[in-house]
């Protein structure tokens, strides 16, 4: 509240900083990914052409590469706060890979839905209830 009538601005809490950070990296790694698909429909008339096209294409390349990079890395961070089942979950070091991560989720809510037992609800009128 405070931050919002110094700074004019709303309060971020981390999470919310997190997936704007976020979309702002898959944003920007998808501005590179337009300019990838321009520079490869390219047709360079000269060698030096070619080399300056070439770089561009490289350049390219390492950008949209490095923003998903970072814009997924965010995103794994945030995933626990966004998705309740993920904050339950025990993950030490970067032994668990994305797909580790879901094999057990998918197993979990398996489990779950196999244990759940069936209520059966049974409805008695008891005789001071009765109009």
């Amino acid at each position: 509240m405070i931050y919002d009538l110094i700074t004019g601005r709303p309060d971020l809490m981390p999470r919310e900083g997190m997936l704007e950070a976020m979309r702002y990296f898959f944003d920007v790694a998808r501005e590179y990914l337009v300019i990838l698909k321009s520079n490869l429909q390219l047709r360079p008339e000269s060698a030096e052409d070619t080399g300056a096209v070439n770089r561009a294409i490289t350049h390219a390349e390492s950008q949209v590469e490095r923003y998903y990079v970072m814009a997924s890395d965010i995103a794994y961070k945030v995933a626990p706060y966004v998705h309740a089942r993920l904050s339950a979950m025990a993950v030490v070091g970067n032994t668990a890979g994305a797909m580790d991560i879901m094999q057990h989720l998918l197993e979990d809510i398996e489990k779950d839905e196999r244990e759940r037992s069936m209520l059966t609800i049974e409805h008695r009128q008891s005789e001071n209830n009765v109009n």
